[in-house]
């Protein structure tokens, strides 16, 4: 986790983030789901990350999980799938403004940066994630 090529990738904004909310960012042995964010009953909030994760990988699994920090948007395991949805995409969305804004990604295409492979490694996040912003932006200016 958490090493000096952080500074390359823009993660370390997002550690600032969780210091400054008093989110703890804690390595853990999670390779079903590679992070989750908790909250206790002080309204706290702690994140686990993967401890296998690096790079473009821990940085947006970072980023999503502070989107259900920032938001709000807990979810039990017992909650209904549509409430579930509900929170993953406001954890989404909240990551994707942080990742990917608008305004950059309208930039990168304009500089004929297109195909979601190159703009994933622009922004530092993994292509996955990058399709999840695409879908976002294409979703929204409909």
């Amino acid at each position: 986790m958490r090493n000096t090529q952080e500074k390359n990738t823009g993660s370390e904004f997002l550690y600032d983030i969780a210091a400054r909310e008093n989110v703890a960012v804690l390595p853990f042995d999670l390779p079903r789901t590679r992070s989750v964010a908790l909250r206790d009953d002080t309204g706290r909030c702690a994140i686990g990350l993967d401890m296998s994760l690096s790079g473009r990988g821990e940085r947006t699994h970072l980023a999503h999980e502070l989107g259900h920090c920032m938001t709000g948007s807990f979810y039990e395991s017992g909650s209904p799938p549509w409430y579930r949805g509900k929170c993953e995409y406001k954890a989404d969305k909240w990551a994707i403004l942080h990742l990917v804004p608008r305004s950059a990604l309208l930039r990168a295409a304009a500089a004929g940066v297109t195909q979601r492979w190159q703009l994933a490694e622009m922004f530092g996040v993994t292509e996955e994630f990058m399709q999840k912003a695409i879908d976002f932006y294409n979703e929204v200016e409909k």
